[in-house]
């Protein structure tokens, strides 16, 4: 992230700029490797490099492989020295205040707690997972009330299955639980 002096917070990406240069570089690399192979396929019968030293002699002959590589070699590098500075000067970007961090979390959680009526995320956790807790022990208690009261057995089995089901779907609901976890604790 990077400051503004007007209070704004940007992302800089950073990682992704580094990549990006890193992809800039490879694509560079092998255009080199292709000019050194064309440099060297430039001899003529004699021995001799016909363009290497002249470009006029590249201008002039039409098509010239070696001078459209060196174009585009032109072009890449002036790309990848351009985002060399851009990243550069992102780097040397101020951080933001701690001040406009704070302000932009608290905006943040305002417009994801806007119906807890702004209430700390921390408190609404602790009341959910009471309220499941008490849920869960009432849950277990009735079926082991159920299971005393009733005598015969198919009634308690069907009480059984029911506290049981009813167990499970509110572990899946409540709980960010793993499903081996979830049949563990249907099986227990």
């Amino acid at each position: 992230m990077a400051r503004d002096p007007g209070c704004m917070v940007f992302r800089r990406f950073v990682e992704f700029n580094s990549k990006n240069l890193l992809w800039m570089q490879a694509e560079i690399t092998a255009l080199e490797g292709e000019l050194k192979e064309l440099k060297s396929a430039d001899r003529n019968p004699e021995g001799e490099q016909r363009f290497i030293h002249s470009v006029t002699a590249m201008l002039n002959t039409p098509g010239c492989k070696h001078w459209n590589k060196i174009l585009e070699a032109r072009a890449l590098l002036k790309g990848y020295n351009e985002a060399l500075l851009q990243h550069r000067k992102m780097l040397r970007l101020m951080s933001p205040h701690p001040s406009d961090r704070e302000s932009l979390k608290e905006k943040r959680e305002e417009a994801n707690a806007v119906h807890w009526r702004y209430a700390n995320r921390d408190k609404i956790e602790t009341v959910v997972h009471t309220l499941f807790l008490g849920l869960t022990a009432g849950i277990t208690s009735g079926m082991m009330i159920g299971l005393g009261l009733l005598k015969e057995f198919w009634p308690r089995m069907g009480t059984a299955i029911a506290f049981g089901v009813l167990f499970v779907a509110l572990m899946g609901v409540m709980v960010h639980a793993r499903w081996g976890e979830t049949i563990a604790v249907a099986i227990a």
